[in-house]
Formats: structure tokens, C-alpha cells, sequence
């Protein structure tokens, strides 16, 4: 089921979107002594990253849901923005020292095996092509990162395009391990991605749109928070 949370002003989402994040991780928490919260890069998450960074609960594991295949240095790279966001923890991150990330899904896949599971919440962004964390339309390793078998991580090469830009090659969570979470919430903001997750909502070609995969799935509700 989808759970919408549309809101006037961006300020006021990012203050709603806080306050549920901690008290998911709260319940979490304290019903079972440790969680994991799994995170997407980009700017306008990064206001509730700080917040949350200057208190977590050391019994909190962070990881990324994707990232580029950059070196953490990169201002490309999304591991950083967590480790600058959240400075006391250790983040768990999917770069490794091999040249493509195909060549290091073993490696990943063990890191991630260490993250307690089902995660406690795993948020989640959208782009204006429809993908959600690297699963972009028809990249190579799609097929295999929406299948019911796929590992908790995946090597993704997309085609490049002005969204993915040059870096087209990805780690990313699959689909199954993006809905292997408590509570799965998906942030966009303007008109346009509001248009382009509407019409996700009952898109039938999943690999033309990779967020729909997410959407109508019904193993979790989707909680989506939007605002102009």
C-alpha cells in the first residue's frame, strides 16, 4: 500500500520526514536492541542527515542504498555525503579497490551481510526517468537486480543520459532488499517527478520505470513525501 505525505513547503516535509525517520528508528530500537538504516545520496535529503547524524543511537548501522563507482573523495560519491552527515558512525559503503563494480558484488554483498535485517528503513529517491536508488531503465544488470533471486547488492552500468550523467556505473541495493525493510519511504520533490511517480503508480513496463517495481510491490507499504 502507498501511504502519501504531500506538503505545502519543502521545510515543513523535511521536518515531518525527521521526526517519522527517528521515530521509526526509536521503535526499532527499542523492540529489538539494534537497527539499520539504509540511505540514498543527493541534496535534499541532507538537512535531516545532519539532524539525525548529531544523535544517533551508536546501536544504528548506516549504509547506502547506491552509489557510483568513484573513490570516496569524489563529489560524485554518496558514501561521503553519509560519512560527513553522520561522523560518529561507521558507514557502510559499496566502493571498493576493483576497477567495476561488477567485479566487486562478492565483496559488497558480504559487507551488507554484517547490516542487521529486515532493515528498520531504507529511503528511498526518485529521478525524472523513473529509476529509483541505481536501477535505471534498461541498464545492463537490471534483469538481474529485479529478480526474485538477486543478492542484497548489484553492479549496475547504465546508459548514460543527463540524469546519470558520465559515472554510469553503480552498486545499488536490488529490488528485493530495497523491500527487505521495515519501513520504505520514498522522497521527491517539483511537479515533474510528481508526474512521473503518478503515472509509476500503475506503469506496467517495470524496466522502462524501475520505481514502479517498488511501488506496486506487496510485501511493504511505500510511504512517499513530496512537496513543490
Amino acid at each position: 500500500m502507498i501511504n502519501e505525505h504531500f506538503f505545502e513547503t519543502r521545510e515543513a516535509l523535511l521536518a515531518q520526514l525527521q521526526s517519522d525517520m527517528q521515530a521509526q528508528i526509536d521503535a526499532v530500537l527499542a523492540a529489538e536492541g539494534a537497527a539499520s538504516l539504509l540511505l540514498s545520496g543527493g541534496s535534499t535529503p541532507g538537512p535531516v542527515y545532519e539532524s539525525l547524524g548529531q544523535a544517533l543511537d551508536q546501536r544504528v548501522q548506516v549504509a547506502l542504498v547506491d552509489d557510483r563507482w568513484v573513490d570516496v573523495g569524489h563529489k560524485g560519491s554518496n558514501e561521503a555525503l553519509l560519512k560527513r552527515c553522520f561522523p560518529n558512525h561507521a558507514v557502510t559503503g559499496m566502493k571498493t579497490a576493483d576497477e567495476k563494480p561488477q567485479a566487486a558484488t562478492q565483496e559488497v554483498n558480504a559487507r551488507y551481510a554484517e547490516l542487521k535485517q529486515p532493515f528498520a528503513l531504507t529511503l528511498l529517491g526518485m529521478g525524472p526517468d523513473g529509476h529509483t536508488a541505481s536501477l535505471f531503465p534498461y541498464a545492463e544488470g537490471l534483469d538481474a537486480a529485479m529478480g526474485e533471486a538477486a543478492p542484497t547488492c548489484c553492479a549496475i552500468t547504465a546508459t548514460q543520459s543527463e540524469v546519470t550523467g558520465p559515472l554510469v556505473d553503480r552498486m545499488t541495493l536490488s529490488l528485493p532488499a530495497i523491500i527487505n525493510s521495515k519501513k520504505l519511504v520514498l522522497l521527491i520533490t517539483g511537479e515533474d517527478k510528481l508526474a512521473v511517480y503518478q503515472q509509476a503508480k500503475t506503469a506496467t513496463d517495470h524496466k522502462a520505470t524501475p520505481v514502479a517495481a517498488v511501488l506496486q510491490q506487496a510485501r511493504v507499504d511505500v510511504d512517499v513525501y513530496w512537496a513543490k
